[in-house]
């Protein structure tokens, strides 16, 4: 039989083993947690300003449906889109002022009532500036004798609003090319 002495050596020499063993997978645990807890903190941030750029656009977009809500009003009594936009009447209160959008003139308002496409009549002056996805700007669009608010990315809205400004320059050199054909 072997004695405490001998014993107590023993475990001596296989404690120092087992602590190595379990020293490297406490590493590993802390580690894996700690990975865990980065990537869970990251999501959740991440997923925080997705929802904060979505309710901000919401916003942008809800506070020009109110003005716009008036006017599509009118056309569906059977007016024309009014030179002024008046914001008088507004059922429920805007969060930016009318200032703060870039509204139709005469030639874009005849424009966009004689013409079957899509055609943006209002939109934020300046781009909105979002926190993960793209800036953008809350866009009216008149068709149909109906005007709906869309968000647009600013790369999308430039490259309508270019091709929108290309067929308003046409429309307005065959207007008045027509007007000069028909002087004598």
């Amino acid at each position: 039989m072997a004695s405490g002495d001998e014993v107590g050596r023993s475990f001596d020499r296989v404690a120092p083993a087992a602590d190595a063993e379990v020293v490297p997978e406490q590493q590993r645990w802390a580690r894996r947690m700690t990975v865990i807890l980065v990537v869970l903190g990251v999501g959740g941030i991440t997923l925080v300003l997705l929802r904060r750029d979505q309710s901000h656009r919401k916003q942008l977009v809800n506070s020009l449906e109110a003005y716009v809500e008036p006017l599509n009003e009118r056309l569906a009594a059977g007016h024309y889109l009014p030179a002024e936009w008046d914001p008088r009447g507004l059922r429920r209160q805007p969060l930016l002022s009318l200032e703060a959008y870039q509204r139709y003139d005469d030639a874009l308002r005849e424009f966009a009532q004689n013409r079957r496409e899509p055609t943006m009549i209002a939109w934020d002056k300046s781009p909105r500036p979002m926190m993960l996805r793209s800036d953008g700007r809350a866009v009216a669009i008149y068709q149909d004798r109906r005007i709906h608010v869309v968000w647009l990315e600013e790369d999308e809205f430039r490259r309508r609003l270019q091709e929108q400004q290309e067929c308003l320059q046409a429309a307005v050199r065959a207007a008045t090319e027509n007007l000069r054909r028909k002087r004598p």
